[in-house]
Formats: structure tokens, C-alpha cells, sequence
């Protein structure tokens, strides 16, 4: 049957909470699995327990603790932003296909197919719960799969833009499409600048911008697949991501 087989591609597909985080890199997902290990309460509690041991008042090991807090939460999201950012990438290039339900998702419903067009235009896209909205299309259980099944998902599976006609579903009112860009290139510039810090590569005595041919060598040897065009990014590209981690990690080194 033709909805079994849809069903059972989807099964197989990966769901984008899960994409994103196997999209990283192996360091990468070491790293997040490290920051996802801290419990956050746990951590916050401990982190205020070391600042009054080392007689500091309340207030300032309450600062302290949340400044600590603040920093994981910010390096959590800034490795699921770099997953998103290269699942995004791989859309466009065909590398991987995502399917999805429309909502509400009813048991004769067949998956669809989205396009990387549908998704990199949508207004709101939620990878925790797999849920996206775009030109009066609502999405849910969003999965993502290799693209040596595209065929075999074409045969059975609906565009995204069918999928109402197949599932009977009602029309909601259409929203403007934003034109479809290349993949941002913030994550990957602060990949690039947490990796050479790491390496000992920032020098944080000299000027900020003299490390921006070093940002790009990382990009164009690590991540080419972002650079479209010799000379990318560009320095203000650069100094806009990099400025506040340059400053925090020069605040931090004194």
C-alpha cells in the first residue's frame, strides 16, 4: 500500500532534533554532548556554592553563577545553530530530503516531501519539535533522510506543496514567501573562531581584525561548503560575530 510505504519512509528518516545534532562535526558533537552532561539547576548551584566559598557575597555568586550558566546555554545553541546551518546547506545541494506531515496530522495522512525552497522560506521553524510554517503550510514531525532515497520517496510520498490536496486538508490564508538565500554564515564564522581559540591560534594581545585571514583560511579548509565566492566572508561578516566573543574571551583571559 501506498500509505505504508510513505509511513515507512518517513520511520526512517531522522527527526530534525536529531539531524541537527548528527549534522555537527565529531568534535562538534563531543563538545555539545559535554555541555548537554551539565544539568543546568545542578550546575547553577554548584557554580553559586564555589563563589561564597571563596567569600564573595550572595549578589556577586549569584552574578557569577549565571554569567557561568549563561556561557553553556549560549555554547549549546551555538553548535545546534551550526547542525541546523549545515542541514540547511545540505538542502539546497541535495545532499539529504526531508519529509513532513501537514498538520493535523490525521492516520490516513500521507508524509510529504518538502523542498529545500519550502523550508529555507519558512517564516517559523522549530527543530526541537520538527514543526515549520511557510506560505500557509503547517508542518509537523519534520525528518530528514539521504538523498539516494529520493526516488524511492518520489514515487510515494507528495510534494509538500500537494500534500493538502491528498490529505483533504482546510486552506489557511497565504503568508508572503521571503526570497530563499544562502545559508547563514554566522555559526560557522564562530565555529571557526571557537576552534582557533581552542587551537591557541587567537592571539588576544593583537587587534581583533588581524585574525580575520585567519577566520577564513579555517572556513575555506574546514567548511568550504559555505564559501561561495573567493574573499567570504567579508570583514564585516566577521567582526560582527566574532566582536563579542573577542571581547568575552579577552575579558575572561585578565
Amino acid at each position: 500500500m501506498v500509505e505504508e510505504a510513505a509511513y515507512n519512509i518517513w520511520k526512517q528518516a531522522t527527526p530534525a532534533r536529531q539531524a541537527r545534532y548528527m549534522a555537527l562535526s565529531k568534535d562538534g558533537r563531543t563538545e555539545l554532548d559535554r555541555l548537554l552532561a551539565q544539568n543546568a539547576a545542578s550546575a547553577f548551584m554548584s557554580d553559586i556554592e564555589r563563589s561564597l566559598s571563596k567569600a564573595r557575597s550572595g549578589v556577586e555568586a549569584f552574578q557569577e553563577a549565571a554569567s557561568e550558566l549563561s556561557i553553556v546555554v549560549e555554547a549549546r545553541q551555538a553548535l545546534y545553530k551550526q547542525g541546523e546551518a549545515r542541514i540547511l546547506a545540505w538542502l539546497r545541494k541535495g545532499t539529504v530530503v526531508a519529509v513532513a506531515y501537514e498538520a493535523p496530522r490525521k492516520l490516513s495522512d500521507l508524509p510529504a516531501e518538502v523542498p529545500a525552497e519550502v523550508i529555507c522560506a519558512a517564516k517559523s521553524l522549530d527543530w526541537e519539535t520538527g514543526t515549520l510554517k511557510v506560505s500557509g503550510l503547517h508542518l509537523v514531525e519534520l525528518r530528514f533522510l539521504p538523498s539516494q532515497y529520493a526516488e524511492e520517496i518520489r514515487a510515494v510520498v507528495p510534494p509538500a506543496t500537494d500534500v493538502r490536496a491528498s490529505n483533504q486538508a482546510e486552506t489557511e490564508p497565504s503568508e508572503p514567501t521571503r526570497p530563499v538565500g544562502r545559508p547563514a554564515i554566522g555559526p560557522f564564522i564562530e565555529e571557526a573562531f571557537r576552534a582557533l581559540l581552542k587551537a591557541g591560534e587567537i592571539d588576544l594581545s593583537t587587534s581583533m581584525t588581524s585574525h580575520y585571514p585567519l577566520v577564513r583560511k579555517w572556513l575555506e579548509n574546514v567548511r568550504p561548503e559555505v564559501i561561495t565566492q573567493p574573499g567570504m566572508p567579508g570583514d564585516e561578516a566577521i567582526r560582527k560575530t566574532i566582536s563579542p566573543l573577542f571581547k568575552d574571551a579577552k575579558k575572561r583571559s585578565n
